[in-house]
Parts: C-alpha cells; structure tokens; sequence
C-alpha cells in the first residue's frame, strides 16, 4: 500500500489524474483480491483445508477503505480521488444494505476497532 501511495503522490501532477487514479486503483485491489483466491487454491492450501472464505466484493470493500484512510491523510490534491473513493463506498454499502446480509457490520467492525493499528505507521 505505501508503494502504491507513493507512486500516486509522484504522478499527481498528470494530465487526466480524475481519471487515470481511480481507474488504478480498482485495477489493484482487483488484482489483490484475484491474487489472494489465487494463493488459496494452491494445492498445499487445499491439502490443508485452507479456504478463502471472504468474497470479492468484500475484499473490494476493505481496499477501497483501506485507500480511503490512506489518501485521507494525503495532502489536499487527492481530494478529487477521495471524493471518488468515499463515493464508490457508498454505493456498495447500499447494495449490502440490500443484500442484508452480515458479513458488512463484521467488516466495519474490523476496520473501525481502535486496536488495528494496520494503517498507523503510514505517512506522506
């Protein structure tokens, strides 16, 4: 992530950053999230009955948080970026809520507790 946020501040100043950023964005955390259901059907994974048991859409979820208190604590020329990022939250939290299903709360729970110091350590 801090690699990512690096590149994203030393590009901020490209034509069609609106654009180009968030389109990047979700390319990496789809690419996370297909290599993390990659790495569970390896055959030692499976031979120890390891299972990914978070869906895609979810992991889309904690990426784009993740991106999200990432980019909050940027200097204000990611705020275009952020907007699109708070925004894109939005409309999947509704689908959730559409959804009702549970898995949602136990993830915002994750990601508000006090004690998850994941995103602590970064810094622009």
């Amino acid at each position: 992530m801090k690699l990512i946020s690096l590149t994203l501040l030393q590009r901020s100043n490209l034509i069609g950053f609106r654009f180009f950023f968030p389109d990047v964005i979700e390319k990496t955390i789809k690419f996370l999230c297909k290599s993390v259901q990659r790495q569970t059907q390896q055959k030692y994974v499976i031979d120890l009955k390891g299972r990914c048991a978070i869906k895609s859409f979810e992991m889309i979820w904690l990426g784009r948080h993740a991106f999200k208190r990432i980019l909050s604590r940027a200097p204000p020329k990611f705020s275009k970026i952020l907007r699109s990022l708070v925004r894109d939250l939005e409309i999947q939290e509704k689908r959730w809520l559409l959804r009702k299903n549970g898995t949602h709360d136990n993830l915002v729970k994750v990601v508000k507790s006090k004690s998850n110091g994941i995103f602590r350590g970064i810094q622009f």
